[in-house]
């Protein structure tokens, strides 16, 4: 039942569109209707505000840092085996460092990134 709240809980934070929360902070039109129409960092920039495009790059940051720092502390709690998960990707699984170093570019092959280093298959 705790694992099933964990997943629910890490969807509900990834759901938050900081693009548009700093949108409505620094009252600016909403992202998804100019330039790319993607709610990220780099469409809030095109407004002009760079306040609110760095307010989005560390929201989004800062979300996705939490979540991983809750996983990696509940991960004995659960049972789940994520001990060999590091941060920096460098003992992450080859299908995780795909979804990172790929997501946004449109790639459907596992990009370069995602290939495992001497350190990582040496493990």
């Amino acid at each position: 039942m705790l694992s099933l709240l964990c997943v629910i809980a890490a969807y509900l934070i990834g759901s938050i569109s900081f693009a548009i929360v700093a949108s409505r902070i620094f009252r600016l039109p909403d992202p998804r209707s100019y330039g790319s129409g993607n709610p990220g960092a780099t469409n809030v920039l095109r407004s002009g505000r760079k306040a609110a495009a760095l307010l989005t790059l560390l929201g989004d940051a800062a979300k996705g840092l939490i979540t991983i720092l809750v996983a990696r502390y509940l991960a004995p709690v659960l049972g789940l085996g994520l001990k060999n998960v590091d941060f920096g990707g460098m003992r992450s699984p080859p299908w995780a460092m795909a979804s990172i170093c790929g997501s946004g570019t449109g790639r459907s092959r596992t990009p370069a990134c995602a290939r495992p280093s001497r350190t990582a298959a040496s493990m």
